[in-house]
């Protein structure tokens, strides 16, 4: 299922994008609108998930203001931004104000995506993610209560199964086009449980089942065991699909990984991909990238001074400084990869039907 919101495929839709980064990097153009961004709401999360990539921010404390939030949706869109995923840092769906403010970025016309644990999501804010969001990704990460609580530190799976069913139900009555996804990132302690992941997720009614290597830590992967998994969960799908006539999809994302290990790896000499999102932390600050949250060397500017710092020659030179070495996993590693091998070089031919 190469067309899915998964997909990193949806790059070359952003082919001009990509060359007008270019430009921009050889002074010879205008840095072009973003295609979206991530704000953090709070780095304070009730769960302690031993793979997340924001475990550096959880001793930060920080929820930023309402009005901060408001300002800086003026502000990206004035920038061009088409869509603002909340997600990240910490669990949104804790800050009081969350429904009110995926509400007011969808009216001012933005699409809006949301990540979130779903342990202590209520009805309210069930209804109004379905009303107002476009894409909504539950981490669950487990196959059973018992990892669950060793991964999370929290004995919450059975809430969150609970409330995947509520869920459901609310999109089904609605009748919302939300795109509504179950999330795994694969660990050690849970690398042997993808399948029973898989098919609680389709008894919860959820349609998407959506797995990847997590890429905070270099993990001890069974890849031959994780990629038998893999093949079970993709026949049981093509199995609902075509005997049992459920809308059933299993998404994946391996290709940003080493395949032999699942860990770290760089098909790209040089980093263009980041002018692509606008990422805002809690403490106000804007960094270089959703991979590098929190880091001081990553930092651009305050929220405040965006208008000013974004597609400025000083921007454009901490894109120039990005030290591959230094950098953990890479979330735009496939667009790194098109940018390099579909622009620079065009081993497309792209001229060519």
């Amino acid at each position: 299922m190469e067309y899915s919101s998964f997909s990193q495929l949806k790059g070359l839709t952003w082919f001009q994008t990509y060359k007008d980064i270019l430009k921009w990097e050889d002074k010879k153009g205008n840095l072009p609108e973003p295609i979206g961004a991530t704000i953090d709401l709070t780095t304070i999360c009730n769960l302690r998930c031993n793979h997340c990539n924001s475990q550096h921010s959880w001793e930060i404390g920080k929820t930023q203001k309402r009005e901060d939030v408001e300002k800086q949706l003026i502000i990206l869109k004035t920038l061009g931004c088409k869509s603002i995923c909340f997600a990240g840092g910490g669990e949104p769906t804790l800050v009081p104000w969350f429904k009110d403010i995926i509400q007011l970025a969808n009216e001012m016309g933005f699409e809006v995506g949301i990540s979130s644990n779903f342990t202590t999501i209520d009805l309210k804010t069930m209804h109004a993610i379905a009303k107002y969001a476009t894409f909504c990704g539950v981490s669950l990460d487990a196959g059973n209560p018992e990892t669950y609580n060793k991964i999370k530190k929290a004995p919450l799976f059975n809430r969150v199964m609970d409330n995947l069913d509520k869920m459901v139900k609310i999109i089904k009555r609605n009748n919302s086009k939300l795109d509504f996804v179950v999330k795994f990132l694969i660990n050690n302690d849970n690398q042997k449980e993808i399948y029973d992941a898989c098919f609680k997720t389709y008894a919860a009614g959820v349609k998407t089942f959506y797995v990847r290597p997590a890429g905070f830590h270099e993990f001890n992967f069974d890849v031959y065991l994780i990629e038998n998994q893999m093949k079970r969960c993709q026949d049981f799908a093509k199995h609902c699909r075509e005997d049992l006539h459920q809308n059933f999809i299993v998404q994946s994302s391996f290709s940003r990984v080493n395949p032999e290990t699942y860990g770290k790896i760089h098909n790209f000499k040089v980093c263009h991909a980041t002018p692509l999102l606008i990422q805002i932390c809690a403490d106000g600050n804007v960094y270089q990238c959703i991979d590098k949250r929190y880091r001081l060397d990553a930092v651009l500017c305050h929220w405040t001074e965006l208008m000013k710092y974004w597609g400025s020659a000083e921007h454009r030179q901490k894109v120039k400084e990005i030290n591959l070495e230094a950098c953990p996993r890479c979330a735009f590693g496939n667009y790194n990869e098109q940018i390099e091998k579909c622009v620079i070089r065009d081993d497309l031919y792209w001229k060519f039907p």
